[in-house]
């Protein structure tokens, strides 16, 4: 299983639609996502900080640091692939609703 090709391909407005109906109101947040990232980036901090030293911190922060720079270059590229499907979708079908 592939779990990035499953997202991708998972892309429709159907789904979309059913996502933004179904999903919870507890779900969505008014934060800017920069300041969405400031909270999950000092949250992180001070729980690492609880559990580790110094000097082990700081490694271990490096490497969360090159793990999430990559993840968000996947996550990005797959949203704009996902963007570009559904905006084809809209553009094919303009006399439907999907």
């Amino acid at each position: 299983m592939n779990t990035y090709k499953d997202i991708l391909n998972s892309s429709s407005l159907h789904h979309l639609s059913r996502l933004i109906r179904d999903s919870k109101a507890s779900n969505v947040t008014h934060n800017t996502f920069t300041k969405r990232e400031e909270i999950a980036y000092h949250t992180l901090i001070q729980n690492l900080r609880k559990l580790l030293d110094y000097k082990r911190f700081y490694q271990i922060e490096t490497y969360i640091n090159e793990y999430t720079s990559e993840l968000n270059e996947i996550y990005f590229n797959i949203g704009m692939k996902t963007g570009a499907r559904l905006m084809k979708q809209l553009l094919d079908n303009e006399d439907k609703d999907y």
